[in-house]
Order: C-alpha cells, then sequence, then structure tokens
C-alpha cells in the first residue's frame, strides 16, 4: 500500500521534531497499520533501561508472576529472612537406637534443614526410673536443640500424642551426608517407643 504524500510528510515531521522510545515505537505501529502486512522489531540488548522508561511505567500489575529472580534486584532491597525457635533439648551424644534415616546430598557447602516428628510416643519403667530421649543426627553428630524426652518414675509411664523435632545443622561440607532420627534410653524401660515417625532434610547451602 502506497502512504499519500501527505501523510509521508507529517511522518517524517513526528520523527525529526521529536525523536524519542516511545515516539520511535508509536511511528512504527502506525507505519504497520497503514501499510499492513507484518513486521518484526529487533531492539539490541540492554537498549531499554531507566533513561528510556517513563515515572510508573513499570507497575506490580504489568510485572508477569515469578518473572523476577533475586539476581535482578539490588543488594538489600529484598529482606533477609530470619527464624527464632526457643530451646529444646539437646540429644544425647550418640544416636542409640536408629528410627528413620535418610541421605542428604549438598552440591556446595553449608547448613541444613532438618525435621522429624514422632507420633504416639511412649515410655513405661520397671521396677526403678527410666528416661527415653529422641534426637536428629547428621553423619552421628547431634544437632542442637532437635532433641525430646520422656522419663518416669518405677512402675510409672510417661508419653506425648505427637511431637516435632527440628533445626539447623552446623555448616555440612559439600557431598553425601546422612540423617537419622534415634532414641537412646537410661534404665532399661520394657516399654518405649513410638507408633509413627518421620524424618526429612533440606539443604540451605550458603
Amino acid at each position: 500500500m502506497t502512504i499519500p504524500i501527505r501523510r509521508q510528510v507529517r511522518f517524517v515531521n513526528l520523527v525529526g521534531s521529536r525523536l524519542t522510545y516511545s515516539n520511535l515505537i508509536s511511528s512504527i505501529a502506525l507505519f504497520v497499520a497503514l501499510g499492513g502486512g507484518a513486521y518484526a522489531l529487533s531492539v539490541p540488548r540492554n537498549s531499554v533501561g531507566e533513561p528510556e522508561l517513563q515515572p510508573g511505567a513499570v507497575t506490580t500489575a504489568k510485572v508477569r508472576n515469578h518473572s523476577l529472580r533475586a539476581t535482578d534486584f539490588r543488594r538489600g532491597q529484598l529482606p533477609v529472612l530470619g527464624g527464632v525457635r526457643a530451646a529444646d533439648t539437646n540429644p544425647s551424644p550418640t544416636p542409640g537406637t536408629v528410627i528413620k534415616s535418610v541421605n542428604l546430598r549438598i552440591k556446595a557447602s553449608g547448613k541444613a534443614f532438618v525435621m522429624a516428628t514422632v507420633r504416639d510416643v511412649f515410655l513405661t519403667c520397671g521396677a526403678t526410673a527410666c528416661s527415653g530421649q529422641w534426637g536428629v543426627y547428621v553423619d552421628n553428630r547431634p544437632v542442637p536443640s532437635t532433641g525430646m524426652q520422656l522419663q518416669a518414675a518405677g512402675a510409672a509411664s510417661d508419653g506425648y500424642s505427637f511431637y516435632t523435632l527440628y533445626g539447623l545443622t552446623k555448616r555440612l561440607k559439600r557431598g553425601k551426608h546422612t540423617v537419622k532420627l534415634g532414641l537412646t534410653t537410661t534404665g532399661s524401660p520394657p516399654y518405649v517407643g513410638q507408633l509413627g515417625a518421620q524424618l526429612g532434610a533440606l539443604a540451605l547451602g550458603g
């Protein structure tokens, strides 16, 4: 389709008088609308930055969900995640009887978050007092504050319906690590254990 002379002059005047990024795009859109057909516009990498964008041009509503990554933000723009917990019992130095065991492989040195749950935990003592202690271990070393304990006098019992054990390890080396949920006892209780248990670990890295 041929553009009339009058429209051609107006188009040239528009481009020559105020050549901005928005004018360029709108002019190309006008040209396509007048001439028809399909066109591809190639914009060089990193050619559109802060100077080319009008204030308020990019808003939350215009950003596609999950399209941004942490590397798209400057240092300090994202909040630093943190957490606290009440101090639980530290596990015994050794795992004792292993209830559950999983392998964790980390690609870079860093810490790991471990969590275990025990359901219907019970302890019944014989003639003398006894105790049982559950805890989470990594490579047979106790993870701080991941222990819980049952204890009772002779011919007595103790128990919980449900208990969660969780904590953060010290820095681990890259490679394979073994995570265990263990049980140690004192006083030789005739009945001790749990009806259900789960164990998991998540490598955090860094």
